[in-house]
């Protein structure tokens, strides 16, 4: 059964394999961010919890592997990624076997798959079905911006550019709040002063609570950034 919680003592296996990678070498702060964030014991079974901050890889469903959390920091710190970044992440063993265009590649993709489950292989008219598809689908005529409406594009892309630095910092803040919180809770001590920790716990669900609002927010500034420069290219 999956796990669908976060605990504290998820957070702190989390904090534990940080400190792993660091002493490895790994030294970008927004990867170590993103695996002190990121609850891994989501993707197994909940009875490999611990096992799941172990830094290793893990089998996982369809004949698949979690990777091991060094590997992919270290190809992520040396990839250098940037806030607006876009990544296409290729499954390795497929590429490696295989060598053709789209469609060979779609119809090599339902072969392997039949393969793996056992189904009978897909017909060999697979190539035409394929451009029956894909010339049923109604084509978007291409955007083209007026260069007159470009400047108030380019204004409007300023705007929300300097709104997501001022929610990064927001969010930065605030997760060093929450940091602070979890650790007070983390205190034996605590325990034993009832109102000590209801007021500390109220903090902390205050504090969580916001820093989900302005993730939200930060997201849908993002996909406005994202169309706007998609506009300006166009």
């Amino acid at each position: 059964m999956r796990a669908t919680e976060d605990t504290y003592r998820h957070k702190g296996l989390r904090r534990k394999l940080v400190e792993t990678v660091k002493s490895k070498g790994i030294t970008d702060e927004k990867v170590l961010t993103a695996l002190e964030n990121i609850p891994r014991h989501f993707f197994l079974d909940s009875a490999f919890d611990e096992v799941a901050y172990e830094d290793k890889a893990f089998p996982i469903d369809a004949q698949q592997t979690i990777s091991q959390p060094y590997t992919v920091a270290y190809q992520t710190q040396l990839l250098e990624i940037k806030t607006y970044d876009k990544v296409l992440e290729i499954k390795d063993r497929q590429i490696k076997e295989f060598k053709g265009g789209y469609e060979e590649w779609v119809e090599w993709n339902e072969r392997m798959a039949a393969t793996e489950t056992g189904k009978k292989q897909p017909a060999s008219n697979s190539k035409e079905q394929i451009r029956k598809e894909e010339s049923a689908v109604p084509k978007e005529p291409a955007r083209s911006v007026p260069k007159s409406d470009k400047t108030a594009v380019q204004k409007e892309l300023q705007k929300q550019q300097k709104l997501l630095q001022k929610l990064e910092k927001d969010v930065a803040d605030l997760t060093t709040q929450k940091e602070e919180l979890e650790a007070r809770l983390a205190l034996p001590d605590i325990y034993s002063n009832g109102d000590q920790f209801k007021k500390t716990e109220a903090s902390y669900k205050q504090v969580t609570a916001k820093l989900k609002d302005i993730n939200k927010e930060y997201e849908i500034v993002f996909e406005k950034i994202i169309t706007l420069d998609e506009e300006l290219l166009a």
